[in-house]
């Protein structure tokens, strides 16, 4: 099935009974929905599972511009809203899983959330901060030399996510920026959200503790 979301043709799948609860599975990085097909099938007894590719993944096309956490948490926000679907149950992986957070913390058309391994939470380690930084300032030189040469410096300084990447991906140069490449943790506007969301959570007595969505 195919869809247009914010001028970006979407391919997506629907899985399971329409009167059942409605499951979005978000794929990570390098991703695609194909990976998920398995998950999908088996909780379409009991749920109607919605699985769709991410801007530049899979079988959906590229993004105009470079996508943020919070320009795909917007995505999936109007993903949702064309289909149609009430109170959905998000599951979220890697990049899947950060986007599912931002986009928990923003709406109130989420019943439930699970993230599987997600990025954004964790702080950078050491070694991180001091790839990218080497990856910003060795950038302007790599740009003049020959495309194998390119690839090597990638392949030693590049991030496992990115290294697993298909063509598509890493053939759009841009197509997302350096903090979704590397994993990095929330966004200062993402993690206000979830802590103002956490917050009234718990002030209602549905969360003990803002560390159940920052996980630590």
């Amino acid at each position: 099935m195919q869809a247009v979301i914010n001028d970006i043709l979407t391919e997506y799948n629907i899985l399971g009974l329409k009167n059942n609860e409605d499951i979005i599975i978000i794929h990570g990085w390098g991703q695609s929905s194909r990976d998920w097909e398995y998950v999908a099938q088996t909780l379409s007894d009991k749920y109607r599972v919605v699985v769709l590719d991410l801007p530049g993944f899979g079988g959906s096309s590229l993004p105009p511009k470079p996508y943020n956490t919070e320009m795909y948490a917007k995505f999936i926000k109007n993903f949702i809203e064309k289909l149609g679907l009430r109170k959905v149950i998000l599951i979220g992986h890697s990049l899947g899983g950060k986007i599912s957070i931002c986009l928990s913390a923003g709406s109130t058309n989420i019943k439930k959330l699970f993230l599987i391994a997600p990025s954004g939470i964790e702080n950078k380690s050491v070694i991180t901060i001091v790839k990218i930084i080497l990856v910003k300032i060795l950038k302007v030189f790599l740009f003049w030399l020959p495309l194998k040469i390119r690839q090597k410096y990638v392949y030693l300084l590049g991030s496992r996510d990115y290294l697993n990447a298909g063509e598509k991906q890493k053939n759009k140069e841009g197509n997302n920026t350096d903090k979704e490449k590397y994993g990095t943790v929330l966004n200062s506007p993402c993690r206000n959200k979830v802590r103002n969301r956490a917050e009234a959570d718990r002030g209602q007595g549905q969360c003990e503790d803002s560390k159940h969505w920052f996980g630590g």
